[in-house]
């Protein structure tokens, strides 16, 4: 998403039993934060038309937007709810914030429900990281 930098996934416990944060975040996976250039990468799996059918990669900067969208999988209908991969939709995710108007983006023609889950996952990424970024860069 990013290009170069130093990931790393955010742990919580020790020994055998760490398990990836997630700020009990419902929906979040993991974050993998680049502290050194103060941005992360958070999983989401996020319901469009199909329960769970978006698990994406978002990319947050050190402004708090997003950067960058990519997909783990997609499970939404072919021809319809997967045009949500293509650029002319995801660039208008870019730069989303706490204060975007997810209403102001035009959803994608004929898949309403894939496109509302985009912009909730991006929604719900960028506000984890508002709410615990100091946790996020500096944990």
């Amino acid at each position: 998403i990013f290009g170069k930098g130093d990931y790393e996934i955010m742990l919580d416990g020790e020994g055998d039993s760490k398990t990836p944060v997630t700020f009990d975040t419902e929906g979040v996976n993991s974050i993998i934060t680049d502290k050194d250039n103060g941005r992360c990468v958070i999983e989401i799996t996020e319901d469009g038309y199909s329960k769970g059918g978006l698990h994406l990669l978002i990319g947050i900067n050190s402004e708090g937007t997003v950067e960058g969208i990519e997909f783990l999988s997609i499970g939404e209908t072919p021809g319809l709810g997967t045009k949500v991969q293509d650029d002319s939709f995801l660039s208008k995710l870019k730069g989303f914030g706490v204060d975007t108007d997810e209403n102001s983006i035009d959803n994608v023609t004929a898949a309403t429900y894939s496109s509302k889950g985009m912009k909730s996952a991006c929604k719900k990424a960028v506000k984890l990281f508002d709410e615990h970024k100091e946790e996020i860069l500096n944990g």
